[in-house]
């Protein structure tokens, strides 16, 4: 071969340097979006305006929220009619959609 090597280029170098970075950012990014934390969510009191078959349409102050049963709910036989003032927790990707965690007890009519 007489002294004659394999020469790399520089940019080549960089470009490995690169697709390596990427590469190990593009592991964790799946690494960390696994679940949601539960801090992540948003709470938000509002009023049942509207039944549609289990979902319940509730009138908050930023617009209307398409909602449905927690699991605790449903297992307590908890019953929800118009009316009712719930809190609802909204995944902050998808402020249309939720889930009622509490229903607020209904004012006392008797006095």
């Amino acid at each position: 071969m007489n002294g004659v090597g394999f020469k790399i280029s520089p940019y080549f170098i960089l470009f490995l340097i690169n697709l390596f970075l990427t590469a190990t950012v593009y592991n964790k990014i799946i690494l960390v979006r696994g679940k949601m934390a539960k801090s992540d969510l948003i709470e938000i009191d509002g009023e049942v305006v509207d039944v549609q078959r289990e979902r319940f349409v509730i009138q908050t102050p930023n617009g209307k929220v398409l909602g449905y049963l927690a699991g605790r709910q449903k297992m307590n036989n908890i019953r929800i009619v118009l009316g009712d003032r719930v809190k609802v927790e909204v995944s902050p990707y998808d402020l249309s959609k939720g889930r009622i965690i509490y229903r607020y007890p209904a004012p006392n009519q008797n006095g």
